[in-house]
């Protein structure tokens, strides 16, 4: 099995990582400003870049750099439900002066899998 290390520890093809998160009020006020959209009233649902924030910065703890994303939404995600992300790295690959990676990922909400897909990359120094 190929293992590498980046720069926060060992990555190997089966290395799952999650994370979990509860988006309030306040935090969608801010993106909606951030993103030039009115908050009032807020949103029923969350924006999708909210709901798939936390694989990015799962990739990000990976030091990943995300070169594809191939993802699917199943469903649109209240204000006030808990995120969980997990990505499992699928492949890692050195290739010269780099390594490719590959994992796949999900976000669910409870037991229902909101966001599912396929992300490739590469490892940063």
């Amino acid at each position: 099995m190929t293992r590498v290390t980046s720069l926060h520890g060992v990555v190997a093809v089966g290395l799952v990582s999650t994370c979990s998160r509860t988006y309030t009020d306040d935090d969608v006020t801010r993106f909606c400003a951030l993103v030039g959209r009115s908050a009032r009233p807020l949103p029923e649902f969350l924006p999708y870049l909210m709901v798939i924030a936390p694989l990015v910065g799962l990739s990000a703890e990976l030091n990943c750099l995300p070169t594809r994303m191939t993802w699917s939404v199943a469903r649109p995600v209240r204000r006030d439900e808990t995120l969980i992300a997990e990505v499992e790295v699928t492949r890692v690959d050195p290739a010269g002066d780099r390594v490719r990676i590959a994992f796949d990922a999900l976000v669910r909400c409870d037991t229902d899998v909101v966001v599912e897909g396929h992300s490739t990359g590469v490892l940063l120094a």
